[in-house]
């Protein structure tokens, strides 16, 4: 009779397969540029790593290391500068240690002596003295182990922390500072799963005091106190479940390869973005049965912060409420979606807008924000049927008419028009709330007519443009683009911009990430096909998931060929599909659910960007949208 090994025993017999394996996936994803100055290579030997994976595996079972003297606590890593262990239960995060090449410790012992501090951290976390006796007695069995090995240093040039991160790649690069033979480092694998890799100006003020520094000017400490500053690439290994195979990341994920971007591929990711977005409506199904507003109209829950399993805030603002209503009425409308999925967008939509018309005690009043106004005018319009309720009917109502009013006030009708006979400048807060705006008039305006002309709406979109800096077009997407389209369906007369339009477009498409901008460092290219957009906070460009925005714009030129013409569509559909693909690749899919503390709340949602694990709801509504606009192209197969 033939008997199956349980996992762990199993993983000891397959030790020469799996180190096999693991290294020719290792050779597939090389990470980094091959070597440092003088020629050393950046990252630790390849099948050291694995073979210290497996061994720290077996120790992590056992809960149970070799005495330092003795020769199994030894397992060499050559060319590594330092090692981090990150132990988790369930996903969430019960102890993290690492160990520098230069913490007091032989370089062979650094494994050792990192798992050792991780599983002293273990029995002391809140999440296992509360687990069973039985459980607890064989922990290290039901806990999954990453490995981060870091590679040589590489110098950094710079006089600022501000201008010395900015060399670095989030998620990838590791950060490290040195005064004489005392060194600090931050690992990657540490600052993602602390949610932290935006965080590295603030990070950087304790790492200095690691080495007995004060926080001070990167150039005062170079210049006073001999500091060095260095980046190191990794190798991480880790793990979906404790008796699973380990696997390389990058960014604690797995590349998604183009050809994995299909019409199948792209329906499902929609339903399960939609479902996810489902899942955050209040009260949640992990709400205690006994909260005190459980049966509250609160509507959608806020921005979810991963790694506290929490939203913030609790509940989202009226604009982003009406923006769900609004893309879950395009979704009810989608031919190409199962009608299933069709008729459940349709009723979340009408529990979207129904529960925008309770304000609850704590909540903002829609009618008191333009721009929430205008959005409930585009869900209500897009649902295309009467309210069934008389409150949202009159909340429906109120809405119309703020948006009536400012645009009057934008056309300034009373004063009429200035000395050279032109509309006067509009008074929204920006140019998107003004295009938006503008956006519902027009559908007010198809409804009722007579409310405003086609001159006057092609005046403000025309002003929306002129005052908006060119480089700044872009925020004007997606809204732009349905406006533009919708005026001109209106009134043929009313010219569209097509031009400008197609501009804002090629601008963008020159910021988009192909394997170009990273010659052979595959490390990077789970970044292709998104926007490398402009981030003033941090004072970098890189692509996250405000690639959306411009993305549905995309898409809806895509089907209009004014916009597109026939001789474009092969390749802007081309491009299309590598957007895709970057917006797969931010959606935490299986590969990624590993590393959530709740996986189920954040699987199918789209994270902030590839090392920020949050997911804020503007992005997996806009993220909807544009995967809703895609199955309505034509040219979309």
């Amino acid at each position: 009779m033939i008997r199956m090994l349980p996992s762990r025993h199993t993983r000891c017999c397959l030790r020469p397969t799996l180190l096999l394996s693991l290294l020719l996936l290792l050779a597939a994803y090389s990470d980094a540029p091959a070597a440092a100055e003088g020629g050393e290579a950046v990252l630790p030997d390849a099948d050291q790593v694995v073979e210290a994976y497996l061994t720290a595996r077996q120790w992590t079972d056992t809960f149970r290391l070799p005495a330092p003297k003795d020769e199994a606590a030894r397992l060499p890593l050559d060319g590594a500068a330092g090692v981090a262990v990150i132990l988790r239960l369930r996903g969430g995060v019960v102890a993290m240690a690492s160990v520098t090449e230069d913490d007091d410790t032989e370089h062979d012992l650094m494994v050792r002596r990192a798992l050792g501090r991780a599983l002293g951290q273990v029995l002391g976390h809140p999440a296992v003295t509360g687990l069973p006796d039985e459980i607890r007695g064989e922990v290290g069995q039901h806990l999954t182990l990453e490995l981060e090995v870091a590679g040589r240093f590489e110098p950094l040039p710079g006089r600022s922390f501000r201008r010395v991160i900015q060399r670095l790649e989030p998620g990838v690069h590791g950060f490290a500072v040195r005064r004489r033979s005392r060194t600090a480092m931050l690992f990657p694998s540490k600052l993602r799963a602390a949610n932290a890799a935006d965080q590295m100006e603030s990070r950087v003020t304790g790492l200095v005091s690691e080495i007995g520094l004060p926080p001070s000017d990167l150039g005062e400490l170079i210049r006073d106190h001999g500091l060095s500053v260095y980046r190191f690439g990794t190798t991480h290994l880790a793990q979906r479940e404790p008796d699973a195979f380990p696997f390389e990341t990058v960014r604690g994920d797995r590349l998604v390869d183009l050809r994995d971007v299909t019409p199948e591929s792209v329906r499902t990711m929609t339903d399960e973005l939609a479902q996810h977005i489902m899942r955050r409506h209040w009260p949640g199904g992990e709400t205690d049965p006994d909260h005190e507003m459980r049966d509250a109209a609160l509507g959608l829950m806020g921005d979810y912060r991963a790694v506290s399993d929490r939203f913030s805030p609790l509940f989202a603002p009226p604009t982003e409420q009406a923006l769900g209503a609004y893309v879950f009425s395009r979704l009810a409308h989608t031919a190409r979606m199962d009608a299933e999925v069709r008729d459940s967008a349709r009723d979340f939509a009408r529990t979207l807008l129904n529960d925008l018309a309770v304000v609850e005690e704590g909540e903002t009043d829609p009618a008191k924000s333009a721009v929430a106004c205008a959005m409930i005018v585009l869900a209500w319009d897009e649902l295309g049927e009467p309210p069934a309720r008389i409150q949202t009917a009159q909340m429906i109502e109120r809405a119309r008419d703020v948006v009536v009013e400012q645009v009057n006030r934008a056309l300034r009708r009373d004063s009429g028009r200035d000395e050279a006979g032109e509309l006067p400048p509009p008074t929204f807060a920006t140019a998107h709330d003004a295009v938006l705006i503008v956006a519902a008039a027009i559908r007010l305006e198809r409804r009722e007519r007579n409310l405003f002309s086609a001159e006057e709406l092609r005046g403000l979109l025309d002003l929306i443009w002129q005052q908006t800096p060119e480089p700044e077009h872009v925020a004007l997407f997606p809204w732009i683009v349905m406006a533009e389209r919708e005026l001109v369906e209106l009134d043929p007369s009313a010219a569209m911009s097509r031009e400008e339009l197609r501009a804002v477009r090629a601008l963008v498409e020159e910021t988009r990430v192909t394997e170009r901008d990273f010659d052979d460092e595959r490390t990077l290219w789970d970044v292709r096909g998104g926007f490398a957009l402009a981030d003033p906070q941090h004072g970098t460009s890189r692509p996250t998931a405000q690639m959306t925005r411009p993305g549905v714009g995309f898409a809806i030129m895509l089907r209009d060929d004014r916009l597109t013409p026939e001789s474009e569509q092969e390749q802007e559909l081309e491009r299309h599909r590598q957007s895709l693909r970057f917006l797969m690749q931010l959606s935490v899919r299986p590969e990624l659910s590993w590393s959530y503390p709740n996986a189920p709340r954040a699987r199918g949602g789209i994270r902030a960007s590839l090392w920020n694990m949050d997911q804020p709801l503007a992005a997996q509504l806009m993220a909807l949208l544009m995967l809703v606009e895609t199955h309505e192209t034509g040219s979309w197969r």
